[in-house]
Order: C-alpha cells, then structure tokens, then sequence
C-alpha cells in the first residue's frame, strides 16, 4: 500500500509527542488485539469446560430458585386497597 503523497504533510514530525503518543497508541492496540485472540483461543479450546461449568453454576441457582418456589410464596399484605395501587 505504501505512503500517499498527499497524506504525508498531515503525518505528525517523527520524534514529535504526538508521533510518539501515535507510536505507543498502535503497539498497545497491538498487544491488546493479541491479548484478545489468545482469550478467544483458550475460550475455544476449553469451551466444554466453560458451559460445563457454567452450567452447573447456573443450574445450582435454578435449583435454589426452584425450592423456595415450591415452599411458597407469601405476602404480609391480605388484600391490596385501590389507594395502594
């Protein structure tokens, strides 16, 4: 792709802070991409793992939420009056 001649007077003097802070911008997005994709790598790898315990996590609560269902559900409220709602 190369440089465009047009574009080039707009390019920040090399050594400059904003050419610097332009550099240090692009390597830390740089890393910050690589940082990604080895998460998203070991995501995949170890999806089975992941739902596996996601799932159980999950299904623990399900069953808690399950079990005070089933005991009832009570209000402190015998009747609600039209100047309540």
């Amino acid at each position: 792709m190369g440089v465009v001649r047009g574009w080039r007077g707009d390019d920040p003097d090399r050594g400059s802070p904003l050419w610097e802070e332009t550099v240090l911008e692009a390597v830390a997005c740089a890393l910050r991409a690589r940082l990604v994709r080895s998460a998203v790598d070991v995501l995949r790898r170890d999806r089975d793992v992941l739902l596996a315990r996601v799932e159980g996590a999950i299904g623990a609560e399900v069953v808690a939420l399950q079990r005070t269902v089933a005991g009832g559900v009570r209000s402190t409220h015998s009747r609600i009056t039209s100047a309540a709602c």
